[in-house]
C-alpha cells in the first residue's frame, strides 16, 4: 500500500498534530515490491523538496524518519552530497543490520535473541518483495511475468499453491522462488 497504508498514514497524522511537517513520498519501487538503488535518491529528492520550503522547515531543519525496510534507503539517502548537510537526524525503526539475518526471518519466520532461537510466521510480503526486487537481476523476461502471476495470485489468497507456476521458472529464478518458499532455517544459505 505504500504511502497510503493506514498504520503509517496514522502515524504521520500524529507526528502532524504534534507540530511536525510529516512528507510521506509516494516511492514507486515499494508500490511494485521493487527495491533498487534509486530508492535512496528518490528519498532524498523528497527531503530536498521538503527542507528546502521554509513555511516547512523553518532554517532548513529537517530530519529522516524510515520504518522497515526503507531505514536502509534513508540511511544512503542522507549521505547524498546534495542534502547531507541538512539532515539533522535520522530515525529508523525495524531496520536490519544484517541482510542474511534478516531474510532468513522473512523468508522462516526464525530469528535468534541473546543466543536462543525463536519463530513468528512470517508475513508473506517480504517474499513478494523479495521476488519482485531479484527481477532486474534475472536474464529471463518470461520469469518476471511468472512472478508478477505468484504475487498476484498469493496476494489474492495468502494459502495459494504457487508449485505450478514455479515448476514453469528458469533454473535461475526457481532459485530465488526455492529461497522465498523455504520454511526451514537449517536450509537457509
Amino acid at each position: 500500500q505504500g504511502k497510503d497504508d493506514p498504520r503509517l498514514t496514522a502515524f504521520a497524522s500524529t507526528l502532524a498534530r504534534a507540530g511536525f511537517a510529516v512528507l510521506t513520498p509516494d516511492l514507486a519501487g515499494f508500490r511494485q515490491l521493487r527495491v533498487r538503488p534509486s530508492d535512496a535518491r528518490e528519498i532524498a529528492d523528497a527531503f530536498a523538496w521538503l527542507s528546502s520550503r521554509p513555511e516547512l522547515a523553518p532554517g532548513g531543519r529537517a530530519g529522516l524518519f524510515a520504518f522497515s525496510y526503507s531505514v536502509g534507503p534513508a540511511l544512503l539517502a542522507a549521505l547524498e552530497d546534495d542534502i547531507r548537510e541538512q539532515v539533522r537526524f535520522i530515525l529508523g525503526v525495524g531496520g536490519y543490520h544484517d541482510l542474511p539475518r534478516a531474510m532468513r526471518f522473512f523468508t522462516t519466520g526464525w530469528f535468534e535473541q541473546e543466543g536462543k532461537w525463536h519463530a513468528l510466521t512470517p508475513d508473506d510480503t517480504g517474499k513478494m518483495v523479495l521476488l519482485h526486487a531479484s527481477l532486474d537481476y534475472l536474464a529471463n523476461g518470461r520469469d518476471g511475468e511468472i512472478f508478477d502471476r505468484m504475487v498476484a495470485q498469493r496476494m489474492r489468497d495468502s494459502h495459494a499453491d504457487l508449485s505450478p507456476l514455479a515448476a514453469e521458472l528458469s533454473a535461475e529464478a526457481h532459485a530465488v522462488y526455492a529461497l522465498a518458499a523455504n520454511p526451514d532455517p537449517a536450509r537457509f544459505p
